[in-house]
Parts: C-alpha cells; sequence; structure tokens
C-alpha cells in the first residue's frame, strides 16, 4: 500500500526516532528495538523521474537529522516498515510445504553504497527473513528485487484485520537484530552483519519508491494506482481532516446546543470504512450559533464505529436548542486512526 509513495496525509513527520509505531507517509511507520538514537524525518520527495523506468513521480525520503555510530552494541535497532492483514495473506499457504515465495522490488537511491537489507517479518510466530540488497553507487537511483522463499514452518496468518506480515527496511541494527540472508528463523532479524548503518551521519539520505510485494519469484511492473485509489486504500488506516499547514475551513461539524455550554454533533460518515473503530485526535474548533460567534470548542467522542461517529463539543455562550456549527481553525485537524 502506497508503495509509490504518493499519499501523505500527515505532511512532513520528523522527529521519528523516539517511539514505536509513529507513522509518517502512509502505511509507513518507524520501528525500534532498542538503543539507537537515530532520529529522521520522513517526508514525501520526488521520484526517479525521466529516464528510468520507475512508474511513479514521488518517493519516500529518510532524512537523517541525530545520528548514531554505534557499532558494538548488540541490542539495538532503528528502521521504518509498513505491516499488513492476515486475511489478505491467506493465498500464500504460509505455515505448510506448498508456502509460496514471496517478490519485493522497489527503486532506491541513498548516500551510502554497500550491502543493505530488507526484511519480512511474521508477527504471529516471531519469524523474519532478511535479504541483502547492493547499494551500486551513492545518490543514484537504481532498481532492486529480492525473492523471499516461502515460510513452511511459520504460523499460518489469521484471517483477520490484524497485523501479521511486516516489509521491514533497516537504518541501523546490532548482533541482536542480524541473521541469515535469504532464510527464515526465529526472531527480529531484520538485517545482517554485513548491513550498512544509513544512520550514522546526518549528512546521509535514503529514498524508496514503487515498493512492490507479489507472490512468486518474478518482479513485474509496479503496478500503479490512480491517486484516488490509492488514498481510499490508505484511509482504511488514517483519515485526516484538515490540511497539515492551514486547516482552516478545511472541515465543519454540524449539530445542536444542549445548554449554554455544550453542545452534541454529528461527525457523520467518514471517507471509506474504516480497519476498526477509530481512535480520534480532535483540534480545537470555532463554534458558531446565533448566541455565540467565534467561541473556542472542545469536541470529545461519542459512540465511533467503523463507518462513523457521533460526538459532543463544550464550550461557553451556546444557547440552547439553537443548531451549532464546529469549524476547523488555522494549523488544525481532525484525525482518525485505526493504523496496524
Amino acid at each position: 500500500m502506497n508503495g509509490h509513495a504518493n499519499v501523505a496525509q500527515r505532511g512532513s513527520v520528523s522527529g521519528l526516532g523516539a517511539s514505536n509505531y509513529v507513522y509518517g507517509l502512509d502505511g509507513w511507520c518507524h520501528y525500534a528495538g532498542y538503543g539507537s538514537a537515530i532520529r529522521y524525518t520522513m517526508s514525501q520527495d520526488s521520484g526517479p523521474g525521466v529516464g528510468f523506468d520507475a512508474i511513479s513521480g514521488n518517493s519516500l525520503k529518510i532524512d537523517i537529522t541525530t545520528a548514531d555510530t554505534d557499532s558494538t552494541t548488540a541490542n539495538l535497532f532503528s528502521g521504518f516498515m509498513q505491516k499488513i492483514e492476515g486475511q489478505f495473506l491467506q493465498h500464500l499457504r504460509v505455515g505448510n510445504a506448498a508456502a509460496k515465495p514471496l517478490t519485493c522490488s522497489f527503486w532506491t537511491k541513498g548516500t551510502k553504497t554497500g550491502t543493505h537489507s530488507v526484511a519480512l517479518y511474521a508477527q504471529d510466530g516471531n519469524r523474519t527473513c532478511p535479504m541483502e540488497w547492493t547499494m551500486a553507487s551513492s545518490d543514484t537511483w537504481q532498481k532492486v528485487s529480492v525473492t523471499f522463499p516461502g515460510d513452511s514452518g511459520a504460523t499460518s496468518p489469521p484471517d483477520d484485520n490484524t497485523p501479521y506480515l511486516w516489509v521491514v527496511f533497516p537504518l541501523h541494527s546490532g548482533s541482536t537484530y542480524e541473521g541469515t540472508s535469504g532464510s527464515w528463523q526465529a526472531g527480529e532479524k531484520y538485517a545482517t552483519s554485513s548491513t550498512v548503518n544509513i544512520g550514522d551521519s546526518t549528512s546521509n539520505d535514503f529514498y524508496v519508491t514503487d515498493v512492490q510485494l507479489e507472490v512468486g519469484d518474478v518482479a513485474t511492473d509496479f503496478a500503479h494506482e490512480r491517486f484516488d485509489v490509492a488514498l481510499a486504500r490508505c484511509q482504511r488506516y488514517y483519515q485526516r481532516w484538515g490540511d497539515p499547514k492551514d486547516g482552516a475551513g478545511d472541515a465543519a461539524l454540524t449539530g445542536v446546543c444542549r445548554s449554554t455550554t455544550s453542545a452534541q454533533i454529528n461527525f457523520g460518515m467518514f471517507n471509506v470504512e474504516m480497519r476498526s473503530a477509530p481512535t480520534m485526535t480532535w483540534s480545537t474548533v470555532n463554534c458558531i450559533d446565533s448566541s455565540a460567534s467565534g467561541v473556542d470548542g472542545t469536541i470529545s467522542t461519542g459512540a465511533a464505529g467503523r463507518q462513523g461517529l457521533t460526538g459532543s463539543v463544550s464550550g461557553t455562550g451556546f444557547s440552547d436548542g439553537n443548531g451549532i456549527v464546529c469549524e476547523l481553525k488555522a494549523s488544525s485537524s481532525f484525525e482518525a486512526s485505526s493504523e496496524l
């Protein structure tokens, strides 16, 4: 999902590296084991452009802002990844002799040349397969393709909306998180002992686009998606109302005042049905009724489901029984998250 880096509802996200599962571009989040001091910004950048076989005009950019040169501590890891629901993986026949291989292909460039890794991690059963690949030239776009063997020894993915498979790009690893390239093995082994440390300098950048994971041992052309289709897929996990740069006027909720300090609001339906009932994040809103114009209000979630929700707003100067409009203020947003 969003392998072409076209969807970035959150905009550029800085300070990644301190906490697990913090998302940048849609579908892609940070993951840390322990110990790495790396911090980075994830943003949308330009893709390879004319003269390459890459499909997309955008790429995911990792910009190292705090470096970590530690090469001796075993128990450290930093990387970024995407999780995939178990119900989308039923056709892989994981856990038996007919388990199917998977091929991961992508376009990439970066500062650090040498041996890199990309890994698949099966969350149920705690098994990983890292695959080495080589960055041939610094800051030069190249296409990479690696094939992961089928995992006959794994726990089968659940047929539900919980995460099962991770696609992981390591940035910095210690020996605890290093394993053998091309083999499924127990534990979190996202890199190998030969994998370079992308995070050892604030001069380092890493770019990737056209990331595609498919059944079989052949990398086919990237399956381009129209932006509206890609956005809808991403909104299954995260929806945002309000531009990251200026949210004023981007969204408004209506409702009815129930007292001088509270009102019931109807958020209505989400843009698409979400993976699960989301966690909502509300910014302060501008509340307007016939008696209160421009009053700050605070929204609380009422009943929330996968398709929509209701809520309430508290403020001052409302008139019981009046209609009310609650609109976004500048640089604010509403967010619904059911990320994996």
